[in-house]
C-alpha cells in the first residue's frame, strides 16, 4: 500500500499536533547527528514550541553558543551567502515548477501540430479553418521538421563521402546496378528551404514568460507566440 500525500496545513486537534511534533522533532534530530557523523559538518539548531517549557537546543548550549559565535564572526556576506527564507524557498520551487510546466505545454503542443500536420498531408484537415496562431505554429513544426530531415541528409551524404573515398570504385559499382544514379561523390549538397523566415521559434516566444508568470487554466503552450485551444 503506497503512503498518502502529506497535506502541509496547520495541524488543528491539538493532540494531533502535539504526536506530529514528537515524531518529526525526534526524526529530525536524528538526522543531523547523523550529518554531523558521516558528513563532518556542524550542525546548531534552536526550536521554541509550546509543547516544552524550554528551547530545545542541539547539540548543547555550549556547542550552539560557540557555531553561532562562529558564525557571527564572519563577513556579512558570507552569512548570507546561502541563506534563504520561506519565501525565497517558496518563489524558487515555483520558478522551477514554472520552467517545466511551460516545457510540457511545449511539448503538448508540438505533438498537438505534428498530428495536425499529418492530417492535412493525409487531406483529412485543410488549413482554412486554422486561425494565426495555429498557422504559425504549424509553421515552426514544418521548418523544424525540415531542418532534421536536412541535417540528416547532410550527415549520409558526409558518410557516403567517407565511404567512396575508402573504396575502389563506389562511382562505377553504383551506376552498374542503377545506370541513371548520380555518383554520391559528384552530388550537389542537400538543400532543404527552411520556408517562411517570419515564423516565431519557442525560443524566441518563451523567453518573454520568464520572471512575468504564466497564464494558467484550460489553455495549451505551444511553438507560437501564444497559447491556443483550437485544434
Amino acid at each position: 500500500m503506497t503512503r498518502r500525500r502529506l497535506r502541509l496545513a496547520y495541524i488543528v486537534n491539538e493532540s494531533k499536533r502535539k504526536t506530529s511534533y514528537r515524531k518529526r522533532k525526534n526524526g529530525m534530530l536524528k538526522k543531523l547527528n547523523e550529518l554531523t557523523i558521516l558528513c563532518g559538518v556542524d550542525v546548531a539548531i534552536v526550536m521554541y514550541n509550546s509543547f516544552e517549557s524550554g528551547p530545545v537546543i542541539w547539540p548543547s548550549a555550549g556547542e550552539f553558543l560557540q557555531r553561532i559565535t562562529r558564525l557571527l564572526n564572519l563577513p556579512y556576506a558570507e552569512q548570507t551567502r546561502r541563506m534563504m527564507s520561506h519565501e525565497s524557498f517558496v518563489e524558487q520551487r515555483l520558478h522551477k515548477l514554472s520552467i517545466k510546466l511551460l516545457k510540457v505545454k511545449k511539448d503538448n503542443r508540438e505533438g498537438e501540430m505534428n498530428a495536425l500536420m499529418h492530417k492535412i498531408l493525409s487531406g483529412e484537415r485543410t488549413i482554412d479553418s486554422l486561425s494565426s496562431i495555429d498557422l504559425n505554429d504549424l509553421g515552426w513544426v514544418l521548418n523544424s521538421n525540415l531542418a532534421k530531415i536536412g541535417n540528416k541528409a547532410e550527415e549520409i551524404m558526409r558518410h557516403s563521402s567517407t565511404l567512396a573515398s575508402s573504396t575502389l570504385a563506389p562511382a562505377q559499382t553504383l551506376t552498374a546496378f542503377l545506370p541513371g544514379a548520380h555518383s554520391f561523390t559528384t552530388a550537389s549538397p542537400f538543400v532543404v528551404s527552411l520556408g517562411t523566415s517570419n515564423v516565431v521559434a519557442p525560443a524566441d516566444v518563451f523567453s518573454r514568460y520568464q520572471g512575468t508568470g504564466m497564464q494558467t487554466g484550460p489553455t495549451y503552450g505551444g511553438p507560437g507566440p501564444r497559447y491556443s485551444q483550437n485544434p
